[in-house]
């Protein structure tokens, strides 16, 4: 339940790039449990995927940022991103198989957060 979302559809080539880009959005932007900005405390928290794959990112939790801004419009959380200048907080990982009723849990928006 931790991880990116499962599309409810099968890839298929001709809308792979328009298909990971709206996972990329529910992941990063809409799932405020997993990954959130919180601009007035100039922090990100984020998923464990952001941190312990920070390589696949660019090596840093402030590259991966730079990733995730990808996928927020012009405005106050993507410029934190891009910035660099903010505190890292991880978000718990849900260790939990992907459900029905899991899936019902997560979305719910009672998420806690670590600094």
């Amino acid at each position: 339940m931790g991880c990116p979302p499962l599309r409810s559809e099968a890839y298929e080539g001709a809308r792979l790039s328009t298909q990971l880009d709206d996972q990329g959005v529910r992941f990063v932007r809409e799932s405020s449990a997993k990954n959130r900005v919180d601009v007035a405390n100039r922090v990100w928290y984020h998923s464990l995927i952001f941190g312990t794959y920070k390589e696949d990112f660019g090596g840093s939790v402030k590259h991966a940022a730079r990733y995730a801004a990808r996928w927020y419009p012009e405005g106050p959380e993507k410029q934190l991103l891009l910035s660099g200048e903010f505190k890292s907080g991880q978000t718990d990982y849900d260790w939990t198989l992907n459900s029905r009723d899991n899936f019902k849990r997560a979305a719910r928006p009672e998420g806690r957060w670590r600094a």
